[in-house]
C-alpha cells in the first residue's frame, strides 16, 4: 500500500500560555510514521509555539519541555518508527492577540517486517547473564576511589580535602603525522 498522508489544522487560541498549552489529540493510524511535516505561516512572529507529543514523551522537538518558535516555517521532520496514535497529541501556545493556526502532515506508510528486521529478534538477543560490566576508567570511582567519590557525593569530604594529582610523570602519546606530508 502507498504512503498515506495525514494533514491536521491546528489553531492556538490568543492568551495561552507555554505553562498552559492547548492540547489536541492526532489519532491516525498506529503504523509506521515517516516523518511529519510542520508549516507555521507567516504572522506568527514569535509568538506561538508548538510541540508533538506521544503520551507524555516529546517527539517534536527532541529537546524535552521546548516548543518550536517560528515565522513562516516549514521542515519535515524524519521519525522512522512504528508508533500508535492512539495517544499522539498536539500542543501549542499563543501570547499574541488573534488566533495562530500550525498545519501538520504526517506520512505513514505499511509497517514493514523485512525491514525491522534489522533492528534485531528475540532470538538474537544476548543473554543478560553473558555480559560482564567492565569500569569506566574515567569514572569518579575509577579515577578518586570509591571510598573518595563516595564521600564528596555525600558531603563528608570537600574538593579541598582532596590531594592534587601528580602530574610530573604524565606523557602524551605522540601523534602521527598526518599521510601524504
Amino acid at each position: 500500500m502507498p504512503p498515506r498522508v495525514y494533514d491536521i489544522a491546528f489553531t492556538v487560541p490568543p492568551g495561552t500560555l507555554a505553562a498552559a498549552p492547548v492540547s489536541m489529540p492526532w489519532v491516525t493510524e498506529n503504523n509506521t510514521i515517516m516523518d511529519i511535516e510542520l508549516e507555521v505561516p507567516p504572522g506568527h512572529n514569535g509568538l506561538t509555539g508548538i510541540r508533538v507529543m506521544k503520551g507524555d514523551t516529546q517527539l517534536i522537538p527532541w529537546s524535552s519541555g521546548t516548543f518550536i518558535i517560528a515565522n513562516d516555517y516549514n521542515r519535515v521532520f524524519p521519525v522512522g518508527a512504528y508508533i500508535s496514535t492512539g495517544d499522539v497529541t498536539i500542543q501549542g501556545y499563543n501570547t499574541g492577540a488573534y488566533p495562530h493556526t500550525f498545519f501538520l502532515r504526517m506520512t505513514v506508510v505499511n509497517y514493514d517486517q523485512h525491514l525491522a528486521a534489522g533492528q534485531g529478534s528475540l532470538s538474537q538477543a544476548i543473554p543478560a547473564e553473558s555480559i560482564t560490566v567492565s569500569p569506566d576508567p574515567l569514572s569518579p570511582d575509577a579515577l578518586l576511589g570509591p571510598d573518595t567519590a563516595a564521600a564528596l557525593t555525600s558531603g563528608d569530604l570537600t574538593a579541598a580535602d582532596v590531594a592534587p594529582v601528580d602530574t610530573t610523570d604524565l606523557t602524551v602519546p605522540p601523534v602521527p603525522a598526518p599521510a601524504g606530508l
